[in-house]
């Protein structure tokens, strides 16, 4: 009786555990008849696996696509006539694009077929690769098989013998979001903290954004650490902290300086009818075309 009275004391006080497989009470059966109860631990995995599958997200898919085909259309629109004098070929610039953005489309496709999951295994090394890529631009030479090529004075792009030539800031800023992604997901709710989330974080995203503003790009840093400090306040950090950060960064922007040519990007870009024919060329043809055809704009 006494052993009776324990067991049904268990039923009653631990109802919530029945149908949990290896977790249930043993020495109580489940009920006939409930299809929870009667799965295997093999069943109950995989359907915890069906769980944690996601289905691709088709609007992000469609506005890659979107940008990639927008952006090729406007390098044809505006390198066709300047190949076809110089090379007889219309797709002498826009070419190498298409290529480009064709294999892209097969790493995209492949990748959508890769549990995301797997790729904190590969966060580490790819991170550490990138940063040294960098630290190899500044570096090498612009002569021997494996050199920096040099554009406007701006060292960007790095070519091993005759393999075609890579941006490795471009790299550093895939191999940073995998990495920052797997570094905030381990950290936390301790992101919050300023040693734990914020003095980390900038040790993490700090050389990297050094590293490409020496090149120099600024665009590229530009656009890395804003996707560096949006992925750090999703995760959960603190804007306060944030803030800070931009003004520090602000001010170090003061404190180098910055090239002639980038100046007159920013002086266009206030005021581009100063130089009507030179540098605002360019942004006064794209205000005529909205003027003339309002948002959809004229022409191609």
């Amino acid at each position: 009786m006494t052993g009776a009275r324990m067991t049904g004391a268990r039923s009653t006080a631990l109802p919530a555990t029945r149908g949990l497989g290896r977790g249930a009470l043993r020495g109580t059966p489940p009920p006939a008849g409930d299809a929870a109860t009667r799965r295997t631990p093999a069943r109950q995995k995989a359907t915890a696996l069906n769980r944690d599958r996601h289905q691709a997200d088709w609007s992000i898919l469609v506005i890659v696509v979107a940008l990639t085909a927008i952006g090729i259309l406007m390098v044809y629109s505006s390198s066709a006539m300047k190949a076809y004098l110089a090379s007889d070929d219309t797709l002498a610039v826009v070419g190498p694009q298409i290529a480009w953005a064709g294999l892209g489309l097969i790493a995209l496709f492949a990748a959508m077929r890769l549990d995301y999951r797997y790729l904190r295994f590969i966060s580490v090394p790819l991170f550490v690769a990138a940063a040294a890529t960098l630290v190899l631009l500044l570096v090498l030479p612009a002569t021997g098989p494996i050199r920096a090529i040099e554009v406007g004075g701006s060292a960007r792009w790095l070519q091993v013998g005759p393999l075609p030539a890579v941006h490795p800031a471009e790299l550093a800023k895939l191999a940073m979001i995998i990495y920052l992604a797997h570094w905030a997901a381990k950290r936390g709710l301790r992101i919050k903290g300023f040693w734990a989330g914020t003095v980390p974080f900038l040790v993490i995203v700090g050389p990297i954004v050094a590293l490409v503003f020496k090149e120099p790009d600024l665009g590229t840093t530009m656009v890395i650490g804003l996707t560096a400090v949006t992925m750090f306040f999703l995760a959960g950090g603190r804007i306060v902290h944030l803030l800070a950060i931009g003004a520090a960064a602000f001010a170090v922007l003061l404190s180098v300086g910055l090239h002639d040519y980038q100046l007159t990007r920013i002086r266009t870009w206030l005021d581009p009818w100063s130089d009507k024919l030179g540098a605002g060329f360019h942004t006064i043809q794209g205000l005529l075309a909205l003027g003339l055809g309002g948002l959809l704009g004229a022409g191609l």
